[in-house]
C-alpha cells in the first residue's frame, strides 16, 4: 500500500507532468492566436434582390409597375478592429452593394455596422459599430517584415468563425492584377491558407501585430495568397475618415503624413483666418497628441475629430522648432461645395433628383459623361459600388476618387439597362 507521504509524491509528478506538457504546447502562434483572436471579428452582409431580373426593381421604382418577388442573399467575410472606439477595417468587396453590414465579435455579440467609407481601388472598407469594452489590433512596420518569418492568417473563411491557418511571408511588393489591371505593387505574399470568407482578416506576425488584410487568392495554383500591407492600410483609413468630407467639419489645418523611419503627422498649410490659424500654429508643426492621445497617423488624428461635434473643442500638443506647445481649437463648420458643381466638373453633367434616383438634365460637351454617349433624359442608377439617389451621393461617391480614375456607371435609358467607364475629370 502506498503511504499518504507516497502518494502526495505520485499526485505532484503527474501534475508536473501535466503542467510541463501544457506548456511544451503553448507556442508562440498560440499565445499570438489568444491575444489577437478579439480583434477579429466575422462580417456578415444582406443584399436585397429581384428573383427575376435584377433590374425589375429599377423599372418599377421609377415607372409605377407592379413589385416582383425579392429575395436576401448574404455573404461572409471578415474584419480587423484597428480602435476601441469601433472602426473596423475590411476588404471594399466584402461589403460592396450590401443593405445591411452584420458584425459579429468573438463574444458572440451582434451588430450592425455603418459603413464610413470605402475604397474601391484600394479594396478597403471602414466599418463603425457601437460596442464596449473592444480590443484593437497592433501595427507591424511593413518595412520591418521579412521573407520566410512566420506568418498567421486570422479569418471566417467559409462561414467558419476564427479559423487559424499557418505558413510564412513568401514575398513582399508583388504586383497583383487586379480585374487586368496591376492597381499596386507592394503585395505581401503567403502561403498561409486564404479561403473564400477570409477576405478583410488578419495576416499577422509571430508579435501578434498586423502585417496586412487578406485580401485575394491566387486562382492558377494552390498556397498563394496575398495581403494589403499594413502602412498602406493605415495610410488609406486616415483618408477615409476624413471629417471635413464625412461631417464638413473643419480645424483650418492641411496635415500631410511622415512614414519615414518614425511614423509622425505634421503640418502642410494652415488656411487664414481659421481656428488653427487663430491659434497660432503654423506649416511644420508636428502633432504629437490631441485630447491626450497619441498621434503617429493621420487616422489617430481624424479619429478624435470625427468623433466630436461642430462647435466643441480639442487640445492639440505640437513641437515646433524643439518647442512643446498646446493650443485648444474649437471645430467650426466647414463651407459647402454645391453637390451640383462638383457634378459638373468632374463628370460633366447636371442632374436633378427624381423618384429613386437622379436624372441627367444636361451634358457638357468633351466631358466625362459626353465621351461614353451619356444624354438628357438618362437615369443615373449607381457609380462604382454605390447607388445613387441624389447629387450629394454623386459628390460624396466622388470624394474618394483620383483624377483619371476608371468608374463603372450604371444608368436606364428607354427602360433599357445600360453600363459603362468613366473616366473622372
Amino acid at each position: 500500500m502506498f503511504s499518504k507521504e507516497k502518494f502526495l509524491l505520485f499526485c505532484l509528478v503527474v501534475f508536473c507532468c501535466v503542467t510541463t506538457a501544457q506548456i511544451s504546447r503553448r507556442t508562440a502562434i498560440v499565445e499570438v492566436v489568444e491575444e489577437v483572436s478579439p480583434c477579429i471579428v466575422n462580417i456578415s452582409t444582406e443584399r436585397v434582390v429581384r428573383r427575376s431580373s435584377p433590374f425589375d426593381d429599377v423599372f418599377e421604382e421609377f415607372f409605377g409597375r407592379y413589385q416582383p418577388r425579392v429575395q436576401k442573399t448574404n455573404s461572409l467575410g471578415s474584419g480587423v478592429i484597428v480602435d476601441k472606439s469601433g472602426f473596423i477595417v475590411t476588404n471594399a468587396h466584402v461589403i460592396q452593394r450590401a443593405s445591411q453590414i452584420s458584425v459579429a465579435l468573438g463574444n458572440k455579440q451582434t451588430y450592425i455596422a455603418n459603413l464610413v467609407a470605402a475604397d474601391e481601388k484600394n479594396d478597403l472598407a471602414l466599418l463603425k459599430i457601437d460596442a464596449p469594452a473592444l480590443k484593437a489590433i497592433s501595427w507591424a512596420d511593413s518595412q520591418d517584415v521579412m521573407i520566410g518569418e512566420t506568418a498567421i492568417a486570422l479569418g471566417n473563411p467559409f462561414g467558419l468563425e476564427s479559423s487559424v491557418t499557418t505558413g510564412v511571408i513568401s514575398a513582399k511588393n508583388r504586383p497583383l492584377a487586379i480585374q487586368g489591371k496591376v492597381n499596386f505593387s507592394d503585395f505581401v505574399q503567403t502561403d498561409a491558407a486564404i479561403n473564400p470568407g477570409n477576405s478583410g482578416g488578419a495576416l499577422l506576425n509571430v508579435h501578434a501585430q498586423l502585417v496586412g488584410i487578406n485580401t485575394a487568392i491566387y486562382a492558377q495554383g494552390q498556397g498563394l495568397g496575398f495581403a494589403i500591407p499594413a502602412d498602406r492600410v493605415r495610410k488609406v483609413i486616415g483618408k477615409l475618415l476624413n471629417y471635413e468630407k464625412l461631417k464638413e467639419q473643419t480645424l483650418g489645418l492641411k496635415l500631410a503624413q511622415n512614414t519615414r523611419g518614425k511614423w509622425s503627422v505634421y503640418v502642410k498649410s494652415v488656411v487664414r483666418n481659421s481656428p488653427a490659424f487663430e491659434a497660432g500654429l503654423s506649416a511644420g508643426s508636428v502633432i504629437t497628441r490631441i485630447d491626450n492621445q497619441i498621434v503617429r497617423s493621420m487616422f489617430d488624428f481624424n479619429k478624435i475629430v470625427y468623433m466630436k461635434n461642430i462647435g466643441e473643442r480639442i487640445r492639440i500638443r505640437f513641437e515646433k522648432n524643439g518647442e512643446v506647445q498646446s493650443v485648444y481649437l474649437k471645430i467650426s463648420r466647414r463651407k459647402q461645395v454645391v453637390s451640383n458643381t462638383v457634378v459638373w466638373k468632374r463628370l460633366g453633367v447636371d442632374v436633378k433628383k427624381i423618384r429613386g434616383g437622379v436624372m441627367v438634365t444636361k451634358v457638357r460637351r468633351g466631358g466625362a459623361a459626353s465621351r461614353i454617349n451619356v444624354f438628357p433624359g438618362d437615369i443615373i442608377l449607381s457609380l462604382g459600388q454605390f447607388r445613387i439617389r441624389s447629387a450629394k451621393d454623386m459628390t460624396n461617391f466622388l470624394k474618394y476618387v483620383d483624377y483619371g480614375d476608371v468608374v463603372s456607371i450604371i444608368l436606364v435609358r428607354d427602360n433599357n439597362h445600360l453600363g459603362g467607364k468613366l473616366v473622372v475629370e
